[in-house]
């Protein structure tokens, strides 16, 4: 798949904040897809402006929604495996193949990585505001295609 934002970082997309800048490119040149599903799609509708342009990618062909029935039943067979609390965002990565990770809340990123909870292959973050490695990351872990999205 492509790759899931935090939800402490979404309002950088529509920003186009310079952390991001790379990422929001290659959605807005349909290179990478946002994932999103469960308890993170019920994150993101809480902003408006996330709402919207959740919808902009939407109708680009740069956002790809999991069944939240998927997720939940990953995070319930996963229980107690997550230091942070957010199981639904490892969950979804496991249900949507998703290994690119947008986030800087240290305790999901140390879930992230651990391979007992992701792997085949290990998840990668994005290191926010760095360019160089963010793009080669995008090209590693985000070979989509628009046929894969949903709206």
């Amino acid at each position: 798949m492509c790759v899931i934002v935090d939800n402490n970082q979404c309002h950088k997309l529509w920003n186009r904040h310079a952390d991001v800048v790379t990422l929001v490119n290659a959605l807005e040149a349909r290179r990478t897809v946002l994932v999103f599903g469960g308890k993170l799609t019920r994150e993101y509708l809480e902003s408006g402006s996330m709402r919207r342009y959740l919808a902009r990618l939407g109708q680009m062909g740069a956002a790809r929604r999991i069944a939240d029935d998927d997720i939940r039943r990953e995070e319930e067979s996963m229980a107690g495996s997550c230091v942070s609390d957010d199981a639904h965002v490892i969950a979804l990565a496991r249900v949507g193949k998703v290994r690119l990770l947008c986030t800087q809340d240290a305790d999901l990123i140390a879930d992230f990585k651990n391979r007992d909870l992701i792997d085949d292959p290990p998840g990668s973050i994005y290191a926010l505001g760095n360019r160089k490695a963010n793009d080669r990351l995008i090209r590693k872990h985000c070979q989509c295609h628009a046929s894969e999205t949903t709206r």
